[in-house]
């Protein structure tokens, strides 16, 4: 998250000069103390261990570059209506595999199991 918030602050003072140079600076040192506090408190109340929490740092880092990298093609991707169709059959093809009957005859057994009912 703070990344991300991090790519608005670099181009609001880099292309349009918006903010000024301490504002700016003190954004990178509120986003950094925000991350690493982050990190420290869930290793330091034990839900996460250091290999998490450094995969995660990873991972995040990773996607964040893949985003910047991909912006401009991302963004005119969801710009279009093409996306809709494209996200919406894989994800509607796996919602009816979770939820597929079983093929199993459990339910057709003969045998009666209330002690009121006849067979």
């Amino acid at each position: 998250m703070a990344l991300f918030i991090f790519g608005y602050v670099r181009s609001a003072y880099i292309q349009s000069n918006a903010i000024s140079p301490s504002i700016y600076y003190a954004s990178c040192a509120i986003l950094v103390i925000y991350a690493v506090t982050v990190v420290f408190g869930r290793l330091y109340t034990g839900m996460h261990s250091f290999t998490d929490c450094a995969v995660g740092v990873f991972l995040g880092v990773l996607i964040w570059g893949a985003y910047v990298v991909m912006k401009e093609t991302f963004g005119n991707w969801l710009a279009t209506a093409h996306w809709i169709g494209d996200t919406f059959h894989p994800c509607w093809y796996a919602y009816s595999l979770l939820f597929s009957p079983a093929d199993d005859d459990s339910h057709l057994s003969t045998s009666c199991t209330l002690p009121s009912t006849s067979c």
